[in-house]
């Protein structure tokens, strides 16, 4: 079979063309919006969601409307149940992980996704309009980044019209799929406390800490890691289903070890 590679090069270049004319139009309309110039800083914390509620997902589809994602083709006809496809997908996915951005108690922002394979795929980043240009939808991503690192090598996603530009300057490369562009970035791994919401394989084997294992299997319930330079966990804490939360960390060196244990502690305290 013969291949036009000069018909191939056009339509590649066609294609760059017209990503680049979509970030062009990006950054004058948010601009105009006033969302790129500089704002006085609010006051917010990311803080990562375990357990699936009715109420959750209704918050989070009223931001996902709210932002315009329902004008797409694909998603309009979701839109009057989409808090009940949020929550299909919590429960059917594996590793699903949730972060929601707070003012005060309440969710202006939040970010979902679950694991493919080796890869996480990011369903959601939205931001209520009146809160955009503030920086807390690259807080929600850089976040979602950090945690997804442990268990994953690349984060993916298909962004909506008018985000390109926002993945781009981020470090996401442009994937042409079935005539649409994924985004796709490489993910550096990073140490320190991060949430976990489903326990997996990979994850024992890396473990440093005696810990019962049953109970880190338990759904929904909030834990964290403390994974170090190496990738190792050497620590661990979760909320017991009766409210107590049990931490165990290794005390092979004293000072790290109770640094460790005050993180946990501190993240516990903060999840909801």
């Amino acid at each position: 079979m013969a291949y036009n590679f000069s018909s191939i090069f056009n339509t590649l270049q066609i294609l760059q063309y017209l990503v680049d004319i979509n970030n062009f139009l990006y950054k004058i309309v948010v601009c105009k919006k006033g969302v790129q110039v500089n704002k006085k800083q609010i006051d917010f914390e990311i803080r990562p969601i375990f357990q699936p509620s009715d109420e959750i997902c209704k918050m989070f589809a009223d931001i996902d409307i709210a932002c315009g994602s329902s004008d797409e083709p694909d998603l309009r006809l979701l839109c009057r149940n989409l808090d009940k496809e949020y929550l299909k997908i919590w429960n059917q996915e594996k590793n699903v992980f949730a972060f929601a951005a707070y003012k005060s108690e309440e969710i202006i922002g939040f970010t979902t996704g679950f694991l493919r394979g080796k890869n996480i795929f990011t369903n959601a980043l939205y931001v209520i309009p009146e809160y955009q240009g503030y920086g807390i939808g690259s807080k929600l991503l850089n976040t979602a980044e950090c945690a997804s690192s442990f268990v994953a090598q690349n984060m993916e996603l298909f962004p909506l019209g008018g985000s390109f530009g926002f993945y781009q300057n981020r470090g996401y490369k442009n994937v042409l799929v079935l005539g649409r562009i994924k985004k796709v970035k490489e993910l550096q791994k990073t140490s320190g406390v991060i949430p976990v919401f489903q326990w997996c394989p990979q994850m024992q084997t890396k473990l440093n800490v005696k810990f019962d294992t049953d109970v880190l299997k338990q759904k929904y319930q909030p834990i964290f890691v403390y994974v170090n330079g190496q990738q190792q966990i050497d620590g661990v804490a979760i909320r017991m289903q009766n409210g107590k939360n049990k931490v165990a960390v290794n005390t092979g060196k004293k000072t790290l070890s109770e640094y460790c244990k005050q993180e946990l502690v501190n993240a516990l305290s903060r999840s909801l």
